[in-house]
C-alpha cells in the first residue's frame, strides 16, 4: 500500500499548509534545542558573548 497516495490526492492547499505546518514545527524544535544546548555548553559565568 502506498501511503503516500492520499497526500498526492489532495488538494495543493492542504498539500502546502500541512507541509508549511510540519516544517515550522519541526524548525521551532530544533532552534528550541539548539538553544537549550548552548546555555548548557556556554555556562554565564565562562565570559563566552551571549547570543
Amino acid at each position: 500500500m502506498n501511503f503516500l497516495y492520499p497526500i498526492q490526492e489532495m488538494h495543493p492547499f492542504w498539500r502546502t499548509f500541512l507541509g508549511g505546518l510540519l516544517f515550522a514545527l519541526i524548525s521551532a524544535l530544533a532552534a528550541d534545542l539548539a538553544s537549550a544546548v548552548a546555555r548548557i555548553k556556554i555556562p554565564k559565568w565562562s565570559g563566552a558573548p551571549q547570543g
